[in-house]
């Protein structure tokens, strides 16, 4: 009966190793991994990363990159650039008395036109507006 038992507990190894090997299942965490690594990569630089820059820091090329984004958040870089800054932008806007030069200049934008017109289109109102508002919603703070 052990020997039997001992029998069936060898065969179930040999097929779960079998199972890992055909899936290679470390393969599917390191992906995850590595992509998590991508994002808090973007978040913490994205100021002045580039889908090119990007792309040499983390071994891929820029295409597979491209689909890397576009599979796992369901947007482009470009526009997962777009959403921080712009989180970026609110926060400061509402929690801050940053000039809005200063926050286009740190936020990377290479003039406060091409912030205040990004703004503008993601918020509908430009960043001067939108402060003023949401400062009369509060008090005038």
């Amino acid at each position: 009966c052990v020997s039997l038992l001992n029998l069936f507990l060898v065969y179930c190894l040999r097929k779960y190793s079998d199972t890992i090997r055909l899936y290679n299942i470390d393969d599917y965490i390191d992906k995850d991994l590595g992509f998590v690594s991508i994002l808090q990569y973007i978040q913490q630089n994205f100021q002045t990363v580039t889908l090119s820059s990007l792309a040499k820091k983390f071994h891929f090329n820029e295409a597979y990159l491209s689909r890397l984004i576009k599979k796992n958040l369901n947007q482009n870089f470009t526009s997962l650039l777009r959403e921080l800054k712009m989180g970026k932008a609110l926060e400061y806007l509402n929690n801050t008395q940053m000039k809005i030069s200063d926050i286009a200049d740190y936020l990377g934008y290479e003039s406060v036109d091409h912030f205040t017109k990004t703004f503008k289109k993601a918020h509908g109102m430009p960043p001067t507006k939108y402060r003023k508002m949401n400062l009369s919603g509060r008090g005038g703070r």
